[in-house]
């Protein structure tokens, strides 16, 4: 009976471990096919002091989503405790003042930007995101280390 007990619970063991690794990989494949195929520089930051968040997740959050959904955005940044964002874009598909307009027109203009200020990027400094039809463009990646599987021997032994 008790090997039994131990071969089921080694087998829902191995499964739950097994079934979770397999959930990230599916996630990780639809994020990359999701993923916008443009290649943006960010040849300008603008930042913005923004009146009106009340919570970093979900004003922050739709402050970030809305900006991020903007064509030539490369990375924003929303900083709850400081109430400021900063944005890095590509200045050829957006300027700072159609930012102030997205961020303003959100929640019906909850959020007031009292400050705004931009400033161009030198050509040298690595801005890049995803990958462009340039064989020039040197592109860096970068991701989160991945799950890593305890080691099921000393799991097991521990059950022996």
């Amino acid at each position: 009976m008790k090997n039994l007990l131990n071969i089921f619970v080694t087998a829902a063991l191995m499964t739950a471990l097994l079934g979770c690794n397999s959930e990230q990989n599916q996630t990780d494949e639809n994020a990359a096919a999701s993923q916008d195929n443009n290649a943006y520089l960010a040849n300008t930051v603008a930042n913005f002091e923004i009146e009106g968040m009340e919570c970093a997740v979900m004003c922050g959050g739709k402050i970030k989503e809305s900006l991020t959904s903007v064509s030539g955005i490369v990375s924003c940044d929303v900083d709850f405790d400081n109430k400021q964002a900063v944005v890095k874009f590509d200045n050829k598909l957006t300027n700072k003042d159609a930012l102030v307009q997205v961020i303003q027109q959100l929640n019906n203009g909850q959020f007031k930007v009292t400050d705004a200020s931009e400033k161009n990027l030198d050509s040298n400094s690595d801005q890049s995101i995803n990958s462009g039809s340039n064989p020039e463009q040197t592109i860096e990646v970068s991701a989160p280390q991945g799950f890593q599987f305890p080691n099921i021997f000393d799991a097991l032994i521990e059950m022996f």
